[in-house]
């Protein structure tokens, strides 16, 4: 069952819908003050949030519940995208099908060129038919004539899922022609350009028609690391070397851009393509230069130990500082390779040594050996004999201590062959007869690896070249990506004389060595411009829509997305422009900075799917939702000054423990906003107390926010503690008094704005006033913010309203506290220690969804399913 939100993102969009003024005049705007309604919405909005995010592992009854809280904001301002794509993601999560579909034409009608909804819907319309045959019936409509005005991007995912369903019915010609439809509709449909370079892969062995359909993948996302690997396998195996080179070189950049590790094959492969295509010097310079690194920071730490006064005990000498065992095995066949034997040689005692260490360990029962039998010691020290002993024989080197290393393992001549069949031919090879060693090593093809290469050495000592480069070269193509074919393939062309000049002048692996090289030549350099640089395929820029905003008043960023590459490319979170933004804040209160208090804040730029080269797509985005804005108008009776340094593609750093941008993605910084402070702070006590009666209501939000950093940041006064408790207690009275008279507009606000009893206790007779609470708009938000106890009557007394809203809250309530867990109604607004601490290993609830997956049903699919 196709995952059609993930799939959204690699869709082409040729009609896009302009959201806000152009950037040139984004800085210029002058903003209106925003009204009690969307002052209200702004607090119900971050309320949502903040009580969202104090769950520590939301499940889907949470998102439901913000669902719900976000609906409030909604019918305050109907037309707010922000608000509808905050709880569209959080009935994604809800798994509330329905609400899904309902908000998804909501959004279409605002939006009638998103494509991202227009596909939802109608993958869920085509996914509630009953049988396969209706639903391909669907699909032909919609990719004929009919669906001739939907958008090339949503036809070809249709296409897509025509031919997986035709491929399930066993079609396999109609799924060829739809696969193909897709293709042609658009090329950056990477699901499409996957199955397609997957089935061809398998079905066909022709190397031409493989890297047509990688170079059709890599063209749907030249950023993504495993494409490049695939490319440089399919040359590589076939002596395409320098190309392989190429993009096996990509793949690691990409790799170490986002912070993955490389394994130990990927190391190796890297070695053996620059073997192939520089010689075995340049890949044993490599190793030593890193080995001589590794052993002058060995001989520093020691020293710097010794100066000290530290003991040096457990610290490795620079002698005992060798290569991994894998890498001293590559550095000793280039040394043999570039016939080196002093190198050689010297390789070989660094090998042993490694062997003798792993040896000592495995014998220690303190340490290594403590979690094996004796017998896995055994196998293990065994395995590694075997292995010194065949590259003693197969490079020639040290051989005179092969029987020192049979006696020291205790090993009598009968059990080692029996161990190591190919011993007698080794045997043979070195220290007897030539042709008793090819018979032997005969006997042992197709039954062990090193047979032919030892039938090689045989060949060559009996004088026979031209064989023995026969059976180099069979090894080499079989095995054209490994360490043993890069020596083998360097010995066959060595023993003909053609290692002193050029490599261009080396034996071809194979007959499409040379066509496969011209393949990838063609393959443009930009593509390797974008792999190195950001810059070169997209622009981002932010600004500010105003440079100043009144305290409650929403801050609002313009941001521009624009293609400057030659290639349609996919915008989403895991696509060449990556659409996952990181806002994270600088903070600044009365002089104060407070960044680590500030928490950053994610968004997704998820109404676009791919842009056209030189093509823009603008969004309006609030960086300061969530935590950051709660601590601006915690502290409003200060100036505050903030920016933003903006992470595309955000990541976390391993090493340091922060966020950075991604591979392929940029990093910028916002200009400075300044919000005001409230006017109404400098307001006598007193006169405050009376205005929270007395003032008309559009007032009402300013005092209130004045009354709340009263409340929660008592360093404005310079009165006792017990002075302040009077105060909040005046406060808190005035608010009850006045609650009951206001509109539910202002009785919402204040009770999304005011904290509640259990963290101000002086707040328990405005919380005693909202417990009268019955609207069906407003009593949601008393739920949320003053209920603590699963059996708290008023639960029941909301149930019994029989509002859906409310009901759903209600439940969700009463099912999140019977679980224990800790709620804002806990932990309250105002106190920063009651704050979570944000967690660097998981991303926004929020933001980073997972996708949407329907059945055949039209039903979701929870995350996980099978």
């Amino acid at each position: 069952m196709k995952d059609y939100t993930k799939w959204a993102s690699n869709l082409v969009l040729t009609l896009l819908v302009t959201l806000m003024p152009s950037m040139t005049h984004a800085a210029t705007i002058d903003l209106t003050p925003d009204t009690p309604e969307q002052i209200t919405a702004t607090q119900i909005v971050r309320l949502s949030l903040i009580d969202l995010r104090y769950i520590e592992e939301p499940d889907a009854n949470d998102y439901m519940i913000t669902e719900a809280i976000l609906s409030l904001a909604s019918e305050l301002e109907p037309e707010n995208l922000d608000f509808l794509n905050r709880r569209i993601q959080a009935a994604v999560v809800s798994e509330d099908q329905n609400r899904l579909l309902d908000l998804t034409r909501q959004l279409l009608r605002l939006q009638p060129d998103n494509t991202i909804a227009a596909l939802r819907l109608i993958s869920a319309r085509i996914a509630k038919l009953q049988t396969a045959e209706l639903r391909m019936a669907a699909y032909e409509r919609f990719l004929g004539t009919a669906g001739q005005r939907l958008p090339a991007s949503i036809r070809s995912r249709l296409a897509l899922d025509a031919a997986l369903l035709s491929r399930e019915m066993g079609n396999d010609d109609i799924f060829a022609s739809y696969l193909e439809q897709s293709l042609i509709l658009d090329q950056t449909n990477k699901d499409a350009a996957l199955l397609s370079a997957t089935t061809i892969a398998t079905l066909s062995d022709d190397p031409i028609t493989r890297l047509e359909s990688l170079d059709m993948l890599l063209l749907a996302d030249p950023l993504d690391p495993n494409v490049h690997f695939s490319i440089a396998r399919e040359l590589s195996a076939n002596g395409a070397f320098k190309n392989a080179q190429r993009f096996f070189d990509n793949g690691i950049f990409l790799y170490r851009a986002a912070e993955k590790p490389l394994d130990e094959q990927t190391t190796i492969g890297s070695l053996v393509l620059n073997w192939y295509n520089n010689g075995p010097a340049s890949t044993a310079k490599k190793l030593t230069d890193d080995l001589f690194v590794q052993r002058l920071s060995a001989t520093k730490l020691i020293e710097d130990l010794r100066k000290t006064g530290r003991s040096t005990e457990g610290t490795k000498t620079a002698e005992e500082t060798r290569l991994p065992m894998p890498l001293e095995r590559i550095l000793m066949l280039t040394a043999e390779s570039q016939e080196d034997p002093e190198l050689l040689n010297l390789s070989m005692t660094d090998y042993v040594g490694s062997i003798d260490e792993i040896a000592r360990r495995l014998s220690d029962p303190t340490r290594d050996g403590a979690a094996l039998t004796s017998n896995e010691i055994f196998a293990r020290v065994w395995k590694m004999t075997i292995d010194l002993q065949t590259l003693r024989f197969w490079l020639n080197v040290q051989t005179d201590a092969v029987e020192q290393t049979w006696k020291t393992v205790r090993m009598p001549e009968d059990a080692r062959v029996k161990l190591f069949p190919l011993l007698p031919a080794w045997q043979a090879m070195r220290f007897g007869d030539a042709n008793e060693a090819i018979k032997l090593f005969t006997a042992h093809l197709g039954k062990d690896t090193m047979a032919r290469i030892g039938l090689a050495l045989a060949l060559e000592k009996a004088g026979r070249t031209d064989d023995a480069v026969e059976q180099l070269m069979t090894h080499a193509r079989e095995h054209p990506r490994s360490l043993i074919g890069a020596w083998s393939y360097w010995k066959a062309n060595r023993l003909l004389g053609l290692t002193d000049g050029s490599t261009s002048a080396l034996l071809p692996l194979s007959d499409n060595s040379a066509q496969l090289e011209a393949m990838a030549d063609r393959i443009p350099s930009w593509i390797d411009d974008m792999v190195q640089s950001p810059m070169s395929f997209v622009s981002l820029n932010i600004e500010p829509l105003a440079r100043e905003f009144g305290t409650l008043d929403r801050i609002q960023m313009a941001v521009r997305l624009t293609n400057i590459s030659q290639i349609p490319l996919g915008v989403g979170p895991d696509r060449p422009i990556n659409s996952r933004l990181l806002f994270a804040p600088r903070l600044e209160i009365h002089s104060s900075k407070i960044d680590s208090n500030a928490l950053p804040e994610p968004a997704l730029l998820n109404q676009r799917l791919v842009l056209k080269p030189n093509q823009s797509v603008l969004y309006t985005i609030w960086p300061n939702a969530g935590r950051t804005g709660q601590i601006m108008e915690k502290n409003a009776g200060f100036l505050s000054r903030i920016s933003w340094r903006v992470l595309q593609g955000y990541l976390i750093s391993t090493e340091m423990r922060t966020f950075r941008s991604g591979p392929g993605c940029l990093t910028l910084d916002t200009g400075l906003v300044i919000k005001r402070p409230l006017p109404q702070i400098k307001l006598d006590f007193a006169q405050l107390v009376s205005l929270i009666d007395t003032a008309p209501e559009d007032q009402l939000p300013q005092l209130v926010a004045t009354a709340r950093v009263l409340i929660t940041n008592s360093i404005l006064t310079d009165e006792n503690t017990l002075e302040v408790e009077s105060r909040r207690r005046a406060i808190a009275q005035a608010c009850a008094k006045r609650y009951p008279s206001v509109d539910k507009l202002m009785r919402a606000m204040m009770v999304a704005m005011l904290p509640h009893s259990n963290e101000f206790v002086a707040m328990t007779s405005f919380d005693n006033a909202t417990r009268q609470e019955r609207d069906p708009f407003v009593l949601p938000l008393v739920l949320i913010t003053r209920i603590t106890d699963a059996n708290d009557p008023l639960l029941t007394t909301a149930l019994d309203l029989g509002d859906d809203r409310v009901s759903r809250v209600a439940n969700g309530v009463q099912a999140r506290l019977a679980a224990g867990n800790k709620v804002y109604a806990m932990l309250g607004l105002g106190s920063q220690n009651n704050l979570p601490e944000f967690d660097l290993e998981k991303t926004d609830p929020m933001f980073d969804l997972p996708p949407t997956e329907l059945d055949e049903n039209g039903s979701l699919v929870p995350e996980g399913s099978p």
